[in-house]
């Protein structure tokens, strides 16, 4: 049976088939404090389509484990050194990771549903918006809580804004649902 788990913002359904990839058990197995698994599926969740992602180890753990224990640093140097990720210097002087595609892999990622609406840039606009923010919910003050990124103008009806920084405001969970509620953010 499939569990589902909130990572940054958005559900991933967890297929048991996705933790049948051996060489992901073998570094849970040798490195259980790490949580290796765990810190890729995360890692996915985050990355675009061109399975890039920021290589920020704070934003990464706020947005991903704000209340675990994990030592992403660390991590991230595990699944470097074990060829399931690498990490590059972009002309922005901005440090990415991207995730190695492999046949193991790309066969592990079709259990994973992410968001439908996932454009290119999605991910990093969320993380854009949730670091201008500090990680706080822009209504009621909360933080350390589950965050979601808003869009102010319709992610439907303005599509050239789905990306634009100035387009979407950090929300608690609670404060997004009564948004949505009270029909001003559809």
């Amino acid at each position: 049976m499939a569990r589902k788990c909130v990572i940054n913002l958005h559900y991933i359904e967890v297929r048991p088939e996705f933790f049948k990839h051996e060489d992901l058990q073998d570094l849970e197995i040798e490195h259980p404090e790490l949580h290796p698994m765990l810190v890729y599926l995360g890692l996915r969740a985050l990355s675009n389509l061109k399975n890039q992602f920021l290589w920020n180890n704070i934003l990464i753990k706020k947005c991903l484990f704000p209340r675990l224990n994990i030592k992403i640093g660390k991590t991230l140097s595990l699944l470097k050194k074990n060829g399931f990720i690498e990490r590059q210097k972009s002309a922005d002087r901005k440090i990415y990771g991207e995730l190695i595609d492999n046949e193991k892999l790309t066969r592990m990622y079709r259990h994973i549903g992410i968001r439908s609406e996932e454009t290119e840039g999605y991910a990093g606009w969320r993380l854009s918006v949730m670091e201008r923010d500090l990680f706080t919910c822009q209504n009621c003050g909360k933080s350390g809580c589950k965050l979601q990124v808003h869009h102010i103008k319709s992610y439907k009806n303005y599509p050239e804004l789905r990306t634009d920084i100035n387009n979407g405001v950090t929300l608690c969970k609670e404060c997004h649902r009564e948004l949505h509620k009270k029909g001003r953010g559809k």
